[in-house]
């Protein structure tokens, strides 16, 4: 049962009465006349479920989290005035702490996941690599190469690889990029 919280009661459950602004301010989004939505510190405040079992495709479902996500789009919370990445606690609760100088990589591509079995610790650059918007992958900067090692200029590779720039073919195959594939 969904319980509908009218305005001028905070909506974080605790039924208090909130405050109607005098003026308006719209940066904070805030209207003259206009019930405000929480008492000053309880928009902070979690209540109810966290998060919500949905599909993504992935081989089993995302724990999709319901409340505060970081400009990134990743879940977030505070604990003691310290803003904390969700899916990095639960991984931490449920497997132990991430090896030194590892990212967790959301192995569903779903930012707002925070399931701990979702997560793959792995090196920074594989993570970049993994990205949906990597647009090379270790195949095909293994053909780059070998076709460089059969003689084609870096121009005509390029030609043949158009989601990259003929300087980021030089790049692989002069190892400045993509260093240890």
């Amino acid at each position: 049962m969904v319980t509908i919280i009218p305005y001028g009661y905070c909506h974080c459950g605790c039924g208090s009465k909130t405050n109607v602004p005098k003026k308006t301010s719209s940066a904070c989004g805030q209207f003259k006349g206009v019930p405000l939505r929480y008492v000053h510190g309880h928009h902070r405040r979690i209540t109810g479920q966290l998060w919500e079992a949905r599909d993504c495709g992935y081989k089993t479902q995302c724990w999709i989290w319901l409340y505060s996500l970081t400009t990134d789009g990743y879940a977030e919370t505070s604990k003691d005035h310290q803003t904390l990445l969700v899916h990095r606690v639960n991984y931490i609760n449920k497997y132990g702490p991430v090896p030194v100088g590892f990212d967790l990589d959301h192995l569903c591509r779903v930012r707002r996941c925070v399931n701990p079995d979702h997560l793959e610790p792995v090196l920074p650059r594989v993570n970049i690599r993994r990205a949906i918007s990597t647009k090379l992958h270790t195949g095909l900067v293994a053909q780059i190469r070998l076709l460089a090692t059969k003689g084609l200029k870096h121009r005509e590779i390029a030609e043949l690889f158009p989601i990259v720039s003929r300087r980021h073919i030089s790049n692989v195959i002069a190892r400045r990029r993509w260093a240890n594939d």
